[in-house]
């Protein structure tokens, strides 16, 4: 064994270490010398020679390379022995939901609002279905795409057009040209963010894509700010437009219980893991604060490591101090 203070190396230990890296390319998983050549930044040549023994430099500077790639290769799996699984996909009824609206936008060509605290699986069951439906472009924005331009540049790349450039009339026939080819559906997460030039850009879409009788499906995934901007009781002048071109609105207010507990059982059964009446109890109290759902996995994911750790069986007590360790609250 080599001490990692090591800088400098006899021939035993330079054989050792060659053999080590032998060991780690041939896997499993097995490795290419290419790919440990990009992980380590040592030129594939190098690499080369120096594993035959003829590198004619300082064989200590690529040795000192490849014992510190393959000590964080050993710590990173002893990590991932102690890593929690996460477990699937889950079809939550907000997930059901949500995925028949998606449905509905993308055969209907509608706009469809769906408004709800953060941690409800908007993201996740977006994403799940954007990668199993055609043409369902998912498109998440921030405060640095925002605004029009940025904003039009990213569903181009959801539709993927990279490396586009033009102005924001260009940008937008690029949009409909592409929405027109066949039905879909333009999924918009985080729409909250969008600026109000943005958000009359995503309603112009749409009307665009209709006078062509060929309307591309709209879903506004936002919280609860948007109740401000095209809620049912918004009387903003500036939405005016986009407001009265929704096709369908849903507001969810809270998780469902039966989600809370299906999420929590997915999370124990992934690892192996029973759970208590009072662990369940305790998941739905943690759903209830802000963050929902979300909360849940959190703690799951950190109170799992802590028990795979010190070979202890999940309790409600473990879940409590994840809980409090992440929020500073007591449940």
């Amino acid at each position: 064994m080599i001490h990692p203070s090591k800088t400098t190396f006899t021939d035993e230990e330079h054989d050792e270490i060659r053999a080590e890296v032998r060991l780690a390319l041939a896997g499993p998983p097995k490795l290419k010398q290419a790919d440990l050549a990009r992980q380590t930044g040592i030129a594939d040549s190098i690499i080369s020679s120096y594993l035959s023994a003829k590198y004619e430099g300082d064989n200590n500077k690529p040795a000192l390379t490849l014992k510190k790639w393959l000590d964080a290769r050993d710590r990173a799996a002893v990590v991932s022995a102690r890593t929690p699984v996460i477990p699937e996909f889950q079809a939550l009824q907000a997930s059901q939901l949500l995925l028949a609206l998606m449905d509905q936008a993308r055969v209907s060509g509608d706009i469809v609002s769906v408004i709800s605290p953060p941690g409800l699986s908007k993201t996740t069951t977006a994403l799940r279905y954007a990668s199993s439906t055609p043409r369902a472009w998912y498109v998440a924005i921030d405060e640095s795409t925002h605004g029009v331009q940025p904003m039009l540049l990213e569903i181009l790349s959801a539709m993927g057009k990279k490396n586009i450039t033009g102005s924001p009339a260009q940008l937008r026939r690029m949009v409909v040209d592409e929405a027109l080819e066949a039905p879909g559906v333009i999924i918009i997460d985080e729409a909250n963010i969008l600026s109000e030039k943005a958000l009359n850009q995503i309603r112009a879409i749409n009307d665009a894509t209709e006078r062509m009788g060929k309307p591309v499906g709209i879903v506004l995934l936002s919280n609860p700010m948007m109740n401000d901007k095209i809620g049912t009781g918004s009387t903003k002048p500036q939405f005016a437009q986009m407001s009265s071109r929704i096709g369908q609105r849903r507001v969810i207010l809270a998780p469902d219980q039966r989600d809370v507990a299906t999420l929590a059982w997915a999370w124990a059964n992934a690892n192996g893991e029973h759970l208590t009446t009072d662990a369940l109890q305790l998941c739905q109290d943690m759903a209830a604060k802000a963050g929902g759902l979300r909360n849940v996995s959190k703690a799951f994911k950190n109170a799992l490591m802590v028990t795979m750790a010190n070979g202890q069986p999940l309790e409600a007590e473990h879940l409590r101090g994840a809980f409090h360790q992440l929020y500073g609250i007591w449940l």
